[in-house]
């Protein structure tokens, strides 16, 4: 299962960490895998230009925000990213969990 860890402040995405493995397919045909990934991957390089106030981290398939300093543009891709996964959630609940 994917785990999604999201931590707000003051209504605020503060933290968002993504881990493990959606076990949906086999390795190469993991839709749920595929979706998450870019999901995952489209937002660390959209938030490369916001490096000052967002600290994107991968690490041994673990994918790491977290907000140094809040800021309404990246607030704006952190929440798309957030609702992207969300509706990957809603559709794959078996694999897929987002904690708050």
């Amino acid at each position: 299962m994917i785990s999604i860890n999201v931590k707000f402040m003051d209504g605020n995405v503060k933290s968002l960490t993504v881990s493990g493995h959606a076990n949906y397919d086999d390795v190469g045909k993991d839709i749920v895998c595929a979706g998450v990934s870019a999901v995952v991957t489209g937002g660390v390089n959209a938030l490369d230009k916001y490096e000052k106030y967002v600290k994107c981290e991968v690490d041994n398939g673990v994918v790491s925000y977290e907000v140094l300093e809040v800021e309404h543009d990246s607030q704006i891709v952190l929440k798309t990213i957030l609702t992207q996964l969300e509706t990957i959630e809603e559709a794959y609940k078996k694999y897929v969990k987002i904690y708050r």
